[in-house]
């Protein structure tokens, strides 16, 4: 089943495959797959470097830890390892972790690659992935013409989808019911901040305007700070936001806690708080960048004894190597 999602090709024909059909047709016109406006691109160069690299790296290690070599990720883990001084390290830096993990996932799900069963599994090559590497076969993947990057408003996205969501249990009814997903993102492109713009949002009728109008500019109002605005004096986006916003696409893109204050002149504390900030409007965080295995239970533990609203008593109550940040993301983390 783990397979069949990463996997780009018809999905009719997958099953069918897998059941032992033979000669299936690889287009059927109706799954995901067949219908996406997508093109063939050749892959071939990238998965001889993320071959290479799980060679390099006796394959001995998880996808997690192979797509951190292959960004050129400077976590504690990787140099601590030594795979910072691997000549395969850094080859894919122009792709962002999430890319790199997707793209091994697709070779597995290909069976170009395979894992190993186990709590924690690892990642190695098949003898198709093989005569990759020997230049005997190549490999063409499904590339989306249009990838979709990361927006500043994305937490705003997820506020009204959570608001969505309250709205449509309360009345029984599926969330597309109260607003559909273009509907709420036009309301954060445009932020409108009355009824009057909110009536231009496509998708919002006069009786639903009537119905939900109101609590959704007031979500609007509260996350942009706006309170009595006219569209004109409403800020695509205030600095406070971009700026955390920045912070975290740098670290989307490999760049370390310590480089981030660095270059971008920034405290720690501050950065720091960015990533919890990001983490809370509902952006993705790989929460293993910060929390140690070893280390979450022992501070689930303390902030289960002492509360979560003081991190000071609970720093104290821990071992010194844990630090600030490590049990700010797991508070973040289970939401406590």
């Amino acid at each position: 089943m783990v397979d069949y999602c990463h996997t780009d090709r018809c999905l009719r024909q997958y099953i069918l495959e897998y059941f032992g059909e033979e000669n299936v047709a690889d287009n059927c016109g109706n799954c995901s797959s067949c219908n996406n406006d997508i093109d063939l691109a050749d892959v071939t160069q990238e998965a001889k470097m993320v071959f290479s690299c799980i060679l390099r790296m006796k394959q001995r290690y998880g996808i997690g830890l192979v797509g951190e070599v292959l960004k050129g990720s400077k976590n504690k883990k990787v140099l601590e390892l030594g795979l910072n001084s691997i000549s395969t390290y850094g080859l894919l830096k122009t792709y962002n972790l999430k890319q790199i993990k997707d793209l091994i996932n697709v070779f597995v799900a290909e069976n170009y690659l395979t894992l190993t069963e186990g709590e924690f599994p690892v990642v190695r090559l098949t003898p198709k992935g093989i005569s990759v590497l020997k230049s005997e076969e190549k490999i063409f993947q499904r590339i989306a013409k249009h990838s979709v990057k990361v927006q500043q408003n994305g937490g705003l996205f997820e506020v009204l989808k959570s608001l969505r969501k309250d709205l449509a249990e309360k009345e029984k009814v599926p969330p597309y019911i109260i607003f559909a997903d273009s509907a709420l993102n036009e309301m954060c492109k445009y932020l409108p901040t009355d009824e009057e713009q909110l009536s231009k949002i496509k998708g919002v009728g006069e009786i639903k305007l009537k119905k939900y109008g109101e609590k959704f500019i007031n979500a609007i109002k509260d996350y942009t700070g706006v309170s009595n605005a006219s569209k004109s004096e409403i800020p695509a986006e205030s600095e406070e936001i971009k700026s955390h916003i920045e912070t975290y696409n740098m670290l989307q893109e490999g760049i370390s806690l310590e480089q981030i204050s660095k270059e971008r002149d920034l405290k720690m504390l501050t950065v720091q708080d960015h990533i919890i900030r990001c983490a809370a409007e509902g952006y993705k965080v790989d929460w293993s960048l910060f929390i140690k295995p070893e280390h979450e239970e022992i501070i689930l533990n303390a902030v289960n004894d002492i509360g979560s609203s003081k991190l000071k008593p609970i720093k104290e109550a821990l071992p010194p190597q844990i630090d600030y940040m490590e049990i700010k993301s797991v508070i973040c983390k289970h939401k406590l």
